[in-house]
C-alpha cells in the first residue's frame, strides 16, 4: 500500500509540473482511489472537442471508465454522434460501450455526451498510446480529432505511474 501511495503521489507531482490541468486523484475510502483526467480541448476545421475521463480503482468493484466529451459544431447545428471510439498509435480501434446525451445547447452548436469503456480497454489504450478520438455523425460522416496534448500527458502519467 505504501508503494501505491508513493506512485500516486509521484504521478500527481509529475503531471502538476506541466502547463495543463493535472491528473486528479481522490481518496474514496481505504484502498479505493478515483482518478479524474480533466477536460482537454482540441479543434479541427468546423469542430472542437473537449474530452475528460474518470474511473475508480476499486478491487471489489468492476467499475467502467467514464469518458465524457463535448462536441461543438457550427452554431445552431448541434450534432448527435451515433458512435465514437479511440484509435491507438498501432491502429487499434477501441470502441466505447454506451452513448448518452448529457445536454445540448443548439444556439452554440454544442452537444455534451457520456460514454464508457472497460478497464481492459483503458489498459489497451494506455499500452498502445491513444492517437485519435473519432466521432461518427448521423450523416455518415466521421470526424477524427487528435488527442489533446493535456490529455496525452495525463494518460502517459496514468500509464507510467498508476496502472503499473
Amino acid at each position: 500500500m505504501k508503494k501505491r501511495a508513493l506512485l500516486v503521489g509521484l504521478a500527481f507531482l509529475l503531471v502538476s509540473c506541466s502547463t495543463t490541468a493535472p491528473l486528479q486523484v481522490l481518496f474514496i475510502r481505504n484502498g479505493v482511489l478515483q482518478y479524474y483526467l480533466p477536460e482537454a480541448e482540441t479543434t479541427i476545421p468546423g469542430f472542437s472537442l473537449s474530452l475528460d475521463l474518470n474511473f475508480r480503482d476499486d478491487p471489489e468493484l468492476e467499475s467502467p471508465v467514464t469518458v465524457n466529451y463535448s462536441l461543438r459544431s457550427l452554431p445552431g447545428r448541434p450534432k448527435i454522434p451515433t458512435d465514437q471510439f479511440f484509435l491507438t498509435e498501432k491502429g487499434t480501434r477501441i470502441a466505447l460501450e454506451s452513448n448518452g446525451i448529457l445536454y445540448q445547447l443548439p444556439g452554440k452548436g454544442l452537444t455534451r455526451m457520456t460514454t464508457a469503456m472497460s478497464r481492459e480497454k483503458l489498459e489497451t489504450l494506455l499500452d498502445e498510446r491513444a492517437a485519435r478520438f473519432v466521432v461518427e455523425l448521423p450523416e455518415a460522416k466521421s470526424v477524427s480529432f487528435p488527442i489533446p496534448n493535456g490529455m496525452k500527458q495525463n494518460l502517459e502519467s496514468l500509464r507510467e505511474n498508476v496502472l503499473r
